[in-house]
């Protein structure tokens, strides 16, 4: 079956990044280098900044202080752009400075999300409503939160089985996942890590969920510059993919009881999010349902559902596509310069 296939899939990850703990560490100094060097050899100038977490998690975040023409004095947005699961800051650079899409004194920023990037934004702004007069505008891109629709059946057949799952890797004590053993789980007949991604349907649906780049390069090099994630967080999307709702960790009935003061968790309140909001969405979209985004927007009061041109446009190709420039990120510049009377 096709849930035993994929637990079977899942140990691998687990039993080849615990064997393989100092290439892990390794590689990920390595695409923060990739990721330095990627905005240095364009011109930009980059800083480094390690943020702490409440619970203690350390967060590498990186900033482009100004443009190739050097520091000035004019007034100038500041952006925050938010990644999605099991990807970087690398990835809002890898297609180059022709395509790609923070100390300033300034009130407010303006907010770009990706994929989980937009789930950040929505659980966010509706549980600490006092970030919605520090966000000036957010665009969201194929931001997941509502999941009524959920569009792809294989990963639908893997949440089901979200609680077994999660359990299981956390008594072999995971609680973190990368891809510095993807080439480990591949077989090795001589296919390109992107093969599997159209090929057999247990590959496809673990390539569905990472966002393994299949456009740009058929090479493993787009995985070693995913961030990783935590084991904790791909449940909590499972979780919801299974129950179809978009809400809070569930806990169990018993732990709910005590921590929510019900038998299943709230969900996230979404119409709280007062700013203004361009949600982009596409039919061709296999995790996101364009049901799903409509119903979003409609509860939030001051959002706006974008449709992207060619309906063949993928979740990844936010990211990887080289047409994203003509079909995103010139419409959100023209926007973000319009926000700031530019």
């Amino acid at each position: 079956m096709l849930w035993r296939a994929l637990i079977l899939v899942m140990v691998a990850v687990v039993v080849s990044v615990c064997s393989m703990p100092q290439d892990g560490v390794e590689s990920r100094f390595i695409s923060i280098r990739r990721i330095i060097d990627t905005i240095i050899s364009a011109g930009f100038p980059v800083e480094v900044h390690d943020v702490t977490t409440e619970d203690g998690y350390v967060l590498a975040m990186h900033r482009i202080p100004y443009g190739r023409s050097g520091p000035t004095a004019e007034r100038r947005p500041v952006v925050f752009l938010m990644h999605g699961v099991m990807s970087a800051s690398s990835h809002f650079v890898s297609l180059g400075a022709d395509h790609s899409i923070a100390h300033t004194g300034q009130q407010k920023l303006h907010y770009i999300g990706h994929s989980q990037g937009g789930t950040v934004f929505l659980v966010l702004n509706s549980m600490k409503t006092e970030y919605n007069e520090k966000i000036a505008s957010a665009h969201l891109l194929a931001g997941v939160g509502y999941m009524a629709n959920f569009p792809n059946a294989p990963l639908r057949t893997i949440a089901a089985m979200t609680t077994p799952i999660y359990a299981l890797l956390l008594s072999m004590g995971l609680v973190e996942i990368s891809l510095d053993a993807l080439p480990i789980l591949l077989p090795n007949d001589g296919q390109k890590a992107s093969d599997y991604c159209f090929g057999d349907i247990k590959y496809q649906a673990f390539c569905d969920m990472i966002g393994i780049d299949i456009i740009l390069e058929d090479s493993i090099i787009f995985a070693l510059e995913m961030g990783g994630s935590s084991i904790k967080q791909i449940a909590h999307y499972g979780q919801n993919i299974k129950d179809q709702a978009f809400r809070r960790w569930d806990h169990g009935i018993i732990r709910n009881r005590i921590i929510y003061g019900s038998i299943t968790p709230p969900s996230y309140d979404i119409s709280k999010i007062t700013i203004d909001v361009t949600m982009h969405y596409s039919l061709g979209d296999i995790l996101l349902d364009e049901r799903d985004v409509l119903a979003m927007a409609a509860v939030m009061p001051n959002t706006v559902p974008r449709q992207i041109s060619r309906a063949s446009f993928l979740h990844v190709d936010y990211i990887a596509s080289s047409d994203v420039k003509e079909l995103v990120t010139d419409y959100i510049i023209e926007k973000l310069d319009a926000a700031e009377g530019r």
